[in-house]
This record gives structure tokens, sequence and C-alpha cells, in this order.
């Protein structure tokens, strides 16, 4: 599995992905985002994108060789408001910059490329905006709904930055692997491409927010 145009920009094992060729990728991320959301990504965008694709190679260095055949699903598109209602059906969604899916786990990466504030300080919205996207997946995928969810805010600008805060781990892009590895341990399960053909087609629906693990809004 290479690419996924449906709900999402690319979908492949870190694996593969560290192979790609640079231009390659971000012409398949441009290619599917006009495809999938009818929007062509602007400069800061695709700034974005190489970024990331820049710090998720070299933690993929740093880990177990085993994470090689996690899968990377990029800008995938989850449900702003209750699945049924009419909000829902009006809405065009939110969109994680990377999700880590495994067997029974899914870490959630929300890249930025700032530091912290000089009060030493993580930016609440960025805490709140990675809660939101775990919330969603616990609350809303039925695939998810039994798996371990968990947010990770990644400073690419910071260095040596490690810290857990309010359920949202927050680390630099040097200490992405030793994030996951916190979160996740060494020996990661991995799906087959068909199961991860199924949790990527899976429903959305209302679940009881009482089962949720995380309580973000």
């Amino acid at each position: 599995m290479s690419q996924y145009n449906g709900r999402c920009c690319f979908c492949c094992r870190w694996a593969e992905f560290a192979k790609l060729n640079d231009d390659f990728w971000l012409e398949e991320m441009i290619r599917s985002s006009v495809h999938t959301f009818g929007e062509e990504p602007g400069d800061a965008q695709c700034r974005a994108w190489i970024s990331c694709r820049k710090e998720l190679k070299k933690a993929l260095k740093q880990l177990p060789k085993a994470y090689g055949d996690v899968f990377l699903v990029f800008e995938y598109v989850l449900p702003r408001h209750k699945p049924g209602t009419k909000k829902h059906q009006a809405e065009k969604g939110i969109r994680p910059d990377v999700l880590l899916v495994g067997r029974d786990f899914v870490t959630v990466l929300e890249f930025k490329q700032r530091k912290t504030d000089p009060g030493g300080e993580v930016f609440q919205g960025y805490i709140a905006q990675a809660g939101k996207y775990t919330t969603r997946l616990n609350r809303y995928h039925k695939a998810s709904r039994e798996m371990f969810v968990a947010p990770v805010v990644v400073l690419t600008l910071e260095k040596q930055l490690l810290e857990d805060w309010d359920e949202v781990v927050i680390c630099s892009g040097d200490q992405l692997a030793a994030a996951v590895l916190t979160l996740e341990g060494d020996s990661p399960s991995c799906r087959s491409d068909h199961e991860m053909l199924l949790w990527l087609e899976s429903d959305f629906a209302a679940d009881d927010p009482q089962s949720m693990r995380y309580s973000f809004p």
C-alpha cells in the first residue's frame, strides 16, 4: 500500500515512506489533496509537509526495525461534529498531520515549526488541537475505539524537549523517536495491508462520551 485516495492524502508503511523520492512524495501529497479535498495546498502547507517528512525520516533511524512496518497516514479526515447531525453533514472535517497506526495503537502527530514560548510553556492551542484529534478517533472512529490513542505535539525548532502536558506528549523533533518509544514500546504490533485498509475505511458513528479515554472537547 503506497497511497490511499479516499480519506487521506497518503498512506504507507514507515520504511517504505523513508525510501520514497522527496519530490515524488510531495507531488503525490499535492495531487491527493486536490483529488480528495478539492483544494491545492499553498506554499506554506508544502513547506510544513517537507519539514514533517524530514523529522519522520530521522526518527525512524532511531527506532527499532519493527517500526518500519507501522503505517503512516497523512491528513486523515476526522469529523469535527457528532456523526449523524446536520453540522456533521455540512462540515469538511479536521485533519491531523500524521497518524502512526499499528494493530492496537494510533499515535497522533501534530507538527509545529515553532519553539516553546519565552516562558517555557507550550501554546495551549496546540495541546487542545492534538487532544481534539485524539477524542475524535476514540469517540467517533469505530476501528479505533478499542485502540490506545495518544497525541504528540512535535515542535521542530525546539531541542531536547520531551514532556507530558495534560495527557499530550510535547517533544522536539530530535526527541520524536523517544516519544514514540515511551508511548508504544520497542516491539510495536503491526497490521497487514488488508487490515489497514479496513481501518482506513472504518465508519464514523457517535459513541458514549463516558467511555472515552480522553476528555478534550
